[in-house]
């Protein structure tokens, strides 16, 4: 398989014989790169200094997932004042520079995918102004495994990575040193920002549904940040990924580009109107350019002012859908279907945030012992109302009515004592 490139749009490309892609904007190229990684590609994102320089907070979310497959990220220095600016870069985001001496460029693109692989690193790398000499070589892809614990960028898994930084430099220091290769160590640190929010879905969160599907159909799900992370809590560990604000439509395309039919069929992008917004448009236009048969859901909270459906009316999809968040036996179907047809699919599932409009005035959920045959379904939604007892209690102090634990009962085991 050859190497994948993912490239800005005002930035030449000089690979000979290489899978070069253009991106609509530098984090999107960023972000298909560590896609094409997670596939198992050796895959590299070319943008000038001044746009890495503006993308420190997405390589620092990098440095803390790392990579699979070999990741690069690339940019041409022309005098000393760029040296010095492309090594401060280093020091904030927490990447080790690979220096190729001129004429080695080729070289130390294709041992720095060796070590990116062999460390599980992400590295940047910095490259002359001209043409390469030659072709990359050709490789072996890794086979994809799923690694929530590092690539979905949730507070508990961003403190341990953040932390795993600063104690595994000095060993990647030592890999770097005997390799022989010209680099630049980041400076240590200690105290590295690590992103905050919530840890765990809300009852009644309206993603909660969705996260249910992924999981019990065995989907492969790359989100976004935010809320969106928590879909990989416990029991329902259905995130493969998630790292940044308008992420995750250009890790599916790096994904999708480096995989087969197959694995397109199973993966899908998640993403909110805030994430759109953040440059998830742009990654959603190039699935529809690049004629993918990509899947990306839009999980509305119902929180954000921002009008996508209007910018949806001008890109091609082969489907768009839209369903209440807890309509989940509609939800399913069109997923299903959707997995299966060629082209762009968008579906938004819609619902409001209980923290901006809560269940006001609906009698709290109960489970009929009786009826209850310890199946778990309803235990399988994470929510905190939920005993995880064999026969799973609902615990009326805690729970707000949203209704999707009698949704996803298949004995009719769950009711309001009190019907409005």
């Amino acid at each position: 398989m050859k190497s994948i490139i993912f490239k800005s749009s005002n930035k030449e490309a000089f690979f000979p014989n290489e899978s070069v892609f253009v991106s609509n904007s530098p984090a999107n190229a960023v972000f298909a790169a560590l896609g094409a990684s997670l596939a198992g590609a050796d895959s590299l994102a070319l943008l000038s200094l001044d746009e890495l320089c503006e993308l420190c907070d997405a390589l620092f979310a990098l440095a803390l997932s790392g990579a699979h497959g070999g990741l690069l990220i690339a940019a041409s220095v022309k005098d000393e004042a760029e040296e010095k600016k492309f090594a401060a870069l280093a020091d904030k985001a927490k990447l080790a520079l690979l220096c190729p001496p001129l004429g080695e460029e080729t070289e130390y693109i294709n041992r720095g995918f060796e070590l990116s692989k062999k460390t599980q690193t992400a590295f940047l790398i910095r490259l002359g102004n001209g043409p390469l000499s030659s072709a990359l070589n050709e490789f072996e892809p890794f086979r994809y495994r799923k690694r929530a614990e590092r690539f979905v960028l949730e507070p508990e898994n961003a403190k341990k990575s953040a932390k795993s930084l600063v104690e595994n430099r000095n060993a990647l220091a030592e890999i770097l040193k005997d390799s022989g290769m010209a680099h630049r160590m980041y400076e240590a640190g200690e105290d590295l920002y690590s992103p905050g929010g919530r840890n765990l879905l809300c009852t009644g969160c309206p993603y909660r549904g969705v996260y249910f599907l992924l999981s019990k159909n065995w989907l492969r799900a790359f989100s976004d940040s935010g809320c969106l992370k928590l879909g990989s809590k416990p029991p329902l560990f259905a995130l493969d990924a998630a790292l940044f604000p308008g992420s995750s439509p250009s890790v599916l395309r790096g994904f999708l580009l480096a995989s087969d039919a197959k694995m397109a069929g199973e993966t899908v992008a998640l993403i909110d109107p805030l994430g759109l917004k953040k440059g998830g448009m742009l990654g959603i236009e190039e699935l529809a350019a690049d004629g993918l048969n990509a899947t990306v859901i839009i999980l509305d909270n119902m929180t954000s002012d921002f009008d996508f459906e209007k910018s949806f009316a001008d890109i091609p999809c082969a489907l768009k859908s839209s369903f209440d968040s807890f309509d989940l036996e509609d939800i399913e179907n069109k997923l299903k279907s959707g997995l299966e047809a060629e082209g762009l699919k968008l579906i938004h599932c819609k619902g409001p945030c209980v923290l901006t409009k809560p269940y006001e005035g609906k009698a709290p959920y109960k489970t009929d012992k009786n009826r209850c045959k310890g199946c778990k379904a309803c235990g399988r939604l994470g929510c905190p109302a939920i005993s995880p007892d064999r026969r799973p209690e609902i615990d009326s102090n805690i729970c707000v009515s949203c209704g999707l634990c009698k949704r996803v009962c298949q004995v009719d085991a769950i009711y309001q004592e009190f019907e409005e």
